[in-house]
């Protein structure tokens, strides 16, 4: 709260999202799936700093985006791919000076990306082979950010992967697998 302000019930929000979830089999062994979701928040409040009162609007907003492919190749091997894109952004705008809002610290904007895949092998009733690919990205970019400022940064990974896990007894299991990655 703030004394002799007219507006001292907090800030002044607004807050939309949404989701949307698809999924189409095309028989038996085979489906894609999509899943959508995202959101834009907007607050305008006010605030004392060193130099007085001061307003602020703050904006962020996300988008996520994801396909699934889950493929049954046989009785005993199944396939399944990802892949996910994601933004998110972010800024302060100082409203207290008149127009044109000035930008403030705090801003940032950031991209994602996913895919992977893995394959299973059921092999007799005692073993389950499993493999797989998987890759990302990072970018991002803002002001105030501790490596890189709004210049932005960018870090990109692959990993390959293996496991075989082998039912030595009814209560003993042996798991072995590794993994290389790559990371920028």
């Amino acid at each position: 709260l703030i004394p002799a302000s007219p507006n001292t019930v907090g800030p002044d929000t607004s807050l939309q999202d949404g989701l949307a979830r698809l999924s189409y089999t095309f028989g038996p062994r085979d489906r894609l799936s999509f899943r959508g979701d995202g959101y834009h928040n907007r607050a305008t409040g006010e605030n004392f700093t060193e130099t007085g009162l001061a307003q602020a609007t703050s904006n962020n907003s996300k988008q996520g985006y994801a396909l699934t492919g889950d493929f049954v190749l046989s009785r005993s091997t199944t396939f399944q791919t990802r892949g996910y894109l994601a933004r998110y952004d972010e800024s302060d705008l100082d409203i207290s000076a008149g127009p044109p809002p000035v930008a403030v610290a705090g801003s940032l904007s950031e991209r994602y990306q996913r895919l992977d895949s893995s394959l299973i092998q059921q092999v007799g009733a005692w073993q389950l082979l499993q493999g797989g690919v998987e890759w990302t990205q990072d970018r991002y970019k803002g002001v105030n950010r501790l490596v890189g400022d709004d210049r932005g940064q960018q870090v990109t990974t692959a990993d390959y992967w293996l496991q075989d896990r082998l039912q030595l007894g009814p209560r003993v299991t042996l798991t072995v697998g590794g993994r290389i990655t790559n990371n920028s």
